[in-house]
């Protein structure tokens, strides 16, 4: 169930079924190197790895965005599933914590990457269709010649 809200949390966004694929490729690819490097001799199966991945993307996205939508969507991840978190250091011997961890940190570079430089970064309010949070519509970026004036005088 987790990893169908989680997916469709993230393909709910305009860019969201590339940044799915994305996620899903990134995670099987990296991850499946780095838990086949460093990983325990266990066997590593299931798709908790893929769920850590979609949360660490909406929650770091998220944060770093803050606007009101994906800082709302942080918020309903933290809530719904911060409890996962927790589970990433199951007290099991033969328990994979190892593709748990570079889910996450797969999908917090994912988060980070899109929210500084990617198609969900934030740019100029003028190309912006969300506003950040605690954004003033008082505030301009360009003055006249009188504003100029009156702040000398």
């Amino acid at each position: 169930m987790p990893f169908a809200v989680l997916g469709l949390l993230i393909m709910m966004r305009d860019f969201g079924l590339e940044l799915f694929i994305l996620n899903v490729v990134s995670n099987a690819l990296i991850g499946g190197i780095f838990v086949w490097t460093f990983g325990r001799d266990i066997i590593h199966a299931g798709s908790s790895s893929m769920i850590f991945t979609f949360f660490g993307f909406l929650i770091l996205f998220g944060i770093i965005r803050k606007d009101l939508k994906s800082a709302g969507v942080a918020l309903l991840v933290f809530f719904l599933y911060g409890g996962v978190f927790w589970s990433m250091f199951a007290s099991s011997g033969m328990s994979s914590w190892e593709s748990n961890l570079f889910g996450l940190l797969i999908g917090c570079a994912i988060g980070a990457y899109e929210a500084y430089c990617g198609e969900g970064a934030a740019s100029s309010p003028s190309t912006s269709t969300s506003k950040p949070i605690g954004s003033s519509e008082k505030a301009s970026l360009t003055s006249t010649d009188e504003d100029l004036d009156d702040d000398i005088a």
